[in-house]
């Protein structure tokens, strides 16, 4: 009725405490000897490698990604790596995940084999035991050592003259081979 007024001034404050949403890239295989792959830095790079991510307040092209690999849990042949993705929004508000990178050998080692003809002699019955050729053969692996083994092996039975092709294979510790002849 007079014209009286009061001013009151009330200070809202907006922020951001949820998380950001994410999945993390698919899981990776690496040859062993080769190093991990360079992870996503960016959102599109992020979402390239199969991983998703998202936020209530800040736009998914403005997320920041880092990324830190952890250490190979295994052997150099097959064993784990674990790539652990922090996704930050504006706010810095963080959510982790982690992808796996899978390190395997599935290379076979490598065999030579001696390619000079080998003669064995038939004894009184006409008959004769296979020799061990195995170290006319010689192997290398890019993970481990390999083992040469033969077939027919080492002490098999022939009768007669004849012509008998024995087959080396180098196999390594993760089960790859590869056969040559002696």
């Amino acid at each position: 009725l007079c014209g009286n007024t009061t001013t009151v001034t009330q200070t809202i404050t907006v922020s951001d405490n949820t998380f950001p949403l994410a999945t993390a890239p698919t899981s990776i295989d690496i040859e062993c000897g080769n190093a991990a792959p360079a992870g996503a830095t960016d959102y599109a790079g992020f979402v390239a490698l199969g991983g998703t991510a998202s936020d209530n307040c800040t736009a998914n092209a403005s997320l920041a990604i880092a990324y830190t690999d952890g250490a190979l849990v295994g052997t150099n042949c097959s064993g784990t790596i674990d790539r652990t993705y922090t996704i930050t929004d504006l706010c810095g508000n963080t959510t982790t995940v982690t992808q796996t990178i899978t390190v395997s050998d599935n290379t076979n080692p490598t065999i030579s084999c001696s390619i000079l003809p080998q003669t064995q002699y038939l004894d009184a019955n006409c008959m004769a035991s296979l020799n061990d050729y195995t170290g006319l053969g010689s192997a290398g692996d890019n993970c481990s050592s390999a083992t040469i083994t033969q077939s027919p092996l080492t002490g098999s039975s022939f009768t007669g003259v004849q012509s008998v092709t024995v087959t080396l294979t180098a196999t390594d510790v993760n089960g790859n081979s590869k056969s040559g002849t002696a």
